[in-house]
């Protein structure tokens, strides 16, 4: 506030101009209609004021600083008042995150610095330490000329992007934790790698195979990818399909109904967002009811088909991936793909029967 252009013993007004910007911001206003209310001077204002070793910290802070207002303090200075908070600690953990945050960033430089430099050597695993420098230089001066030219806002977009990159790593780190808890089934016996499985895997209509597969299967995979394609919008048809078949053939039409009636409110109610403030909320709920259906259905087919998994899994990979769920589903379940497994396994169990009637032969060696 600027107390000088104010007569002291008046009483305090929003009319004088005392901020020192020509427009108040929302606290000092606050601040200045509580001083109001108590009926205060520019004597007893500047008195106050004077108790602070910096007077813009009036109002904002406790004499201590032991409380704060975090509302009306810029962001950079939001993590300090928080560690003035514990007292005569306050000082030493200013300090001590100062010190951990520059080790953080120290080391999180020089492991991505590593990388870049193993990428940059053809996966050397011992690349010079000279290039390591270098490389780190480059991304310190790359950071600092966007901090520099974007200033307040290139940070915030920096932070924004980080905790958006981070969501992805997030679902990606749960996917990593179901194949390491698949994995350890495996090694211990409780499941077996090659028991029943889908016809086709949730990624095959995306070209995932490996280059020389990709090329002798780019008729069947480019024809998954236009059925992945058309199931968008055909999915509650392609489901209800397959829940005629393994649950019962009265299903259809019920399963048809609902997830169709959830799939154009979600369209819908997103379009309707554009009269109707919050009605993507509402969306997003018929979206999850939708994506729970064809999680329950794909649950049952598994069942159907003996497949080991879970229902949360089924859940996750319907709201995620819901056309290629309804794509598995339904070509797994096909008549023709039934018999073809059916004959598939009575060939196994009659060589696996006819390998067991062969009488014990005793091989010896002898030198």
């Amino acid at each position: 506030f600027n107390l000088a252009i104010a007569v002291p013993d008046d009483l305090i007004s929003l009319d004088d101009g005392l901020c020192a910007t020509k427009d108040c911001n929302v606290c000092a206003n606050n601040l200045l209609a509580k001083t109001i209310e108590d009926g205060m001077t520019y004597q007893e204002l500047k008195m106050e004021t004077e108790m602070f070793s910096k007077p813009e910290w009036w109002g904002k802070t406790t004499v201590s600083r032991n409380l704060t207002r975090l509302s009306c303090r810029k962001t950079e200075e939001m993590w300090f008042d928080m560690m003035m908070s514990y007292g005569d600690l306050g000082n030493f953990l200013c300090g001590f995150s100062l010190i951990s945050l520059i080790l953080y960033f120290v080391t999180s430089s020089d492991s991505g610095s590593l990388v870049i430099d193993c990428l940059a050597s053809n996966g050397h695993p011992e690349p010079p330490r000279l290039q390591r420098v270098i490389w780190a230089l480059i991304e310190g001066l790359t950071a600092s000329a966007l901090l520099v030219a974007g200033g307040r806002q290139a940070l915030t977009a920096l932070q924004a992007m980080s905790i958006a990159t981070g969501l992805i790593y997030t679902i990606l780190m749960c996917v990593a934790c179901l194949a390491l808890w698949r994995a350890l089934q495996v090694e211990g016996g409780d499941l077996d790698p090659h028991g029943p499985t889908f016809h086709i895997d949730i990624l095959d209509p995306f070209f995932t195979d490996p280059f020389d597969e990709v090329v002798s299967k780019f008729l069947s995979t480019s024809k998954l990818f236009l059925l992945f394609i058309a199931n968008l919008f055909l999915a509650p048809l392609t489901v209800a399909k397959t829940s005629s078949r393994v649950i019962s053939p009265s299903t259809f039409w019920p399963v048809l109904i609902s997830l169709s009636f959830f799939l154009l409110m979600f369209i819908f109610l997103h379009i309707l967002q554009i009269v109707v403030d919050g009605a993507w909320a509402l969306a997003w709920v018929s979206f999850i009811a939708f994506g729970s259906g064809v999680s329950i259905v794909r649950s049952r087919t598994r069942n159907h088909l003996n497949i080991s998994g879970h229902p949360l899994e089924d859940f996750c990979l319907s709201l995620l991936l819901y056309p290629s769920v309804a794509m598995q589903m339904e070509l797994s379940t096909r008549p023709d793909t039934m018999q073809g497994e059916e004959k598939m396994e009575k060939v196994n169990s009659a060589y696996a029967c006819s390998m067991e009637s062969l009488p014990a032969m005793e091989i010896r060696t002898e030198i």
